[in-house]
């Protein structure tokens, strides 16, 4: 019995002792465990907060892109509604220069009217310019007065070089000192 018990007993240590070394190295697994989760979630955290940073540099982004969408937006019916004032203003001057044709005779024929249709339309779509007269073609004989002249007040008056005038001024002086020296001797 004393065996037994002393078995039992060596059999209980032996369990302990394997549990210990289980539990602390669960301890240790779930440790390590533990900091590789808290790790895990540090990372998470950073890249959330990154995320999120990122999302509010395109929110604002995306406002100001709304906001000049909206402001084109006005300028665009702002244009249309001037153009849609100035279609009306040429339809009201059209409308006040229009002319009133009379109504054709009874007499007049289908065709005739067509012929006649067709000899306006030709003359809405060309224009012609007459033949001037011989005598708007003609040029003048310069023998009879001016022609194409400036007017006489309109003339550039010629300006003498100063250089001749100087040079007039130093032959005099010479010239009287030379006829100085000629009457001393």
């Amino acid at each position: 019995m004393k065996r037994r018990y002393v078995d039992k007993l060596t059999v209980y240590n032996i369990i302990c002792m394997q549990m210990e070394k289980g539990t602390s190295n669960e301890t240790d697994k779930r440790s390590s465990k533990l900091g590789v989760m808290t790790e895990e979630l540090e990372e998470t955290k950073q890249s959330l907060l990154k995320a999120k940073e990122e999302t509010m540099v395109i929110a604002t982004c995306l406002s100001s892109l709304e906001e000049e969408l909206e402001k084109t937006k006005r300028e665009l019916q702002e244009l249309k509604l001037e153009r849609e004032s100035e279609k009306q203003m040429m339809e009201y001057e059209i409308e006040d220069l229009k002319f009133v044709e009379d109504p054709p005779k009874p007499e007049a024929n289908l065709e005739q009217v067509r012929e006649s249709e067709r000899v306006e339309y030709q003359n809405r779509r060309y224009v012609t310019f007459g033949n001037p007269t011989f005598s708007q073609v003609v040029v003048p004989d310069q023998k009879t007065g001016p022609f194409l002249e400036r007017h006489p007040s309109l003339k550039k008056k010629k300006r003498q070089p100063l250089l001749p005038l100087f040079g007039g001024l130093f032959s005099r002086k010479k010239k009287s000192s030379e006829v100085a020296s000629a009457k001393t001797p």
